[in-house]
């Protein structure tokens, strides 16, 4: 198993901007696109209410990061020793790959899913940098479409 761990407040940062944003969002129509809607409310179900209750306040900094370490806890201590690695994406591929025991592809470790990319596809206010060198919008709306569908085997 892999839990993917960053240290707490570079966590909630990203959180906060992100996951946590979307989830103190009040939707208005349009907003949000349809392609994502299910989404929104999905993960305002089961993150916002199981993981932090309905009084959810994304700016209570303490309380949200309590769940993360809480949440990255019980991971662990449901996990057989040697059966985990705990993964911080910003380590690139070499961890993640011997613990696999795969080889390490001759590629940079992908980043696709950034703070901006994120905060842009969800209609999350305006963004500080230019778009370029980043996957746009439609870009992203149709692998998350591509990764929803289900596929069948000829």
């Amino acid at each position: 198993m892999v839990l993917s761990v960053r240290p707490a407040e570079r966590w909630y940062a990203s959180f906060r901007d992100t996951v946590g944003a979307l989830l103190s969002l009040e939707r208005r129509p349009g907003q949000v696109p349809d392609v994502f809607v299910p989404v929104v409310d999905m993960n305002k179900r089961v993150i916002r209410d199981h993981c932090f209750g309905p009084a959810f306040d994304v700016d209570d900094e303490e309380r949200v990061i309590a769940a993360y370490e809480s949440h990255n806890a019980a991971v662990r201590a449901g996990v057989e020793s040697g059966r985990l690695l705990e993964f911080d994406v910003a380590d690139g591929w070499v961890d993640l790959c011997r613990f696999l025991d795969v080889t390490v592809p001759d590629v940079a470790f992908p980043n696709i899913n950034d703070r901006e990319d994120f905060r842009k596809l969800f209609g999350l206010g305006e963004h500080e940098r230019e778009s370029r060198g980043h996957i746009d919008r439609q870009v992203l709306e149709r692998r998350f479409r591509d990764a929803m569908t289900p596929t069948t085997k000829q």
